[in-house]
């Protein structure tokens, strides 16, 4: 809908993608420009892929997803290295695409923080770090939904995350 409340897209939606294979974690953000880009885990080729989508406020589907990095080129990116749901304990990655101040916490879904996993000046490239699933205290948090919230460049990123005990 458009701000005025003008029905846009067609009444059945837009499919983004007609792939088999699992298709899940979906997320969408606003582009700026009146659409937005949406994108979600698929194991179409039998990995855990990401892919993405543009769409446009008209909803049609078009243009290359700004931000994403070529493959081998090191862009600002943040993904669970472990399962998710996480039992007892996740692993987080991140790349930086130069060096940068970063601070990494793990949020509870009311947004306070529980757990600061790495804060200071780290160089570019990979990192990588453990959440035992305890918060700043070291007391073990109850089983749920979390976020892993990295900022860094300016920029921010996070992740959801689930915790089984």
């Amino acid at each position: 809908m458009s701000a005025s409340g003008a029905v846009k897209w067609t009444a059945d939606g837009v499919a983004l993608g007609t792939a088999t294979g699992n298709q899940y974690m979906q997320s969408m953000v606003p582009d700026g420009s009146g659409g937005a880009v949406v994108a979600w885990e698929d194991e179409r080729s039998g990995n855990k892929d990401i892919y993405a989508q543009r769409l446009g406020a008209d909803g049609r589907l078009g243009g290359p997803v700004a931000g994403v990095a070529a493959p081998g080129v090191p862009g600002l990116a943040l993904a669970l290295g472990s399962a998710n749901p996480a039992r007892g304990s996740a692993v987080l990655r991140w790349s930086l695409p130069a060096d940068a101040d970063v601070r990494l916490v793990v949020c509870d879904v009311a947004g306070r923080v529980v757990r600061v996993l790495a804060c200071g000046r780290q160089g570019a490239g990979e990192h990588r770090t453990a959440w035992d699933g305890c918060d700043g205290a070291g007391a073990p948090m109850s089983a749920g939904l979390y976020l892993a919230h990295l900022e860094a460049g300016g920029r921010s990123l996070s992740v959801r995350l689930a915790l089984v005990r």
